[in-house]
């Protein structure tokens, strides 16, 4: 009994760290490439001369760095799956195991999938502002540990999902992770959880259009931040 207990706190510590970390890593370095990378290759200014409109570009570039992050997403959860499944080591002869059933999968996937959504439209966002694949990557180092947060957070004492803690972007989608391992999660929390990830992924897709929208923040730096955030685009 102490082992099958073991699996599923073990899990409910590692989970929600791991998997919205790796959310983040899997759009980072895409959306980086796409963007500031193609600016350093020479290769972005071919592709806006094309006949398509920019804002069409975008939306191929966030299709693109959206799918790469779900795709990490769901093989990070699958790794993980086997992982518990097969038995994770501990010390001396105790083995943590875990099976998750069809229905808490599908429950962290509804909400992992629009977080890869939003994650990418804010990186892609961010990204857009760099010169270089150099300073993409200093830009995305507070990105970075903005990933750290919400799993670090979700293992403090007495922070369990509930209505409130639901409506906190990614601190929600950690409280979930959590809650659907130890078979806590309540369906009005998850629906909850859902919405106002796919409502910061409307936001996080504005953001990338404004980031296509001018030719400030297409070829600029830095300096166009205040544009980014709902400046009128200069064309």
């Amino acid at each position: 009994d102490f082992e099958k207990d073991l699996g599923p706190l073990i899990a409910s510590r590692m989970l929600p760290v791991i998997l919205v970390l790796m959310l983040f890593m899997g759009a980072l370095y895409p959306a980086i490439d796409v963007t500031a990378g193609e600016k350093e290759r020479g290769t972005l200014e071919t592709l806006l001369v094309a006949p398509v409109r920019p804002l069409e570009v975008m939306a191929a570039k966030y299709l693109t760095v959206a799918l790469i992050a779900s795709l990490a997403t769901c093989a990070n959860l699958l790794a993980m799956g086997l992982t518990f499944a097969f038995g994770l080591q501990l010390d001396g002869k105790l083995t943590a195991t875990l099976h998750f059933s069809v229905g808490q999968v599908l429950t962290m996937l509804v909400c992992l999938i629009p977080a890869s959504f939003m994650v990418s439209g804010l990186a892609l966002a961010i990204a857009s502002l760099a010169r270089s694949f150099k300073e993409a990557q200093s830009l995305m180092t507070p990105v970075s540990l903005l990933g750290t947060l919400p799993g670090m957070l979700a293992l403090m004492p007495g922070v369990e999902l509930n209505a409130g803690w639901a409506l906190v972007p990614l601190l929600n989608v950690a409280l979930l992770i959590k809650a659907v391992v130890l078979g806590a999660a309540q369906p009005l929390h998850v629906a909850v959880v859902v919405a106002s990830i796919c409502a910061c992924s409307l936001g996080a897709l504005k953001l990338s259009a404004n980031a296509f929208s001018s030719e400030a923040l297409r070829f600029g730096g830095t300096e166009s931040w205040r544009e980014l955030f709902g400046g009128k685009p200069r064309n």
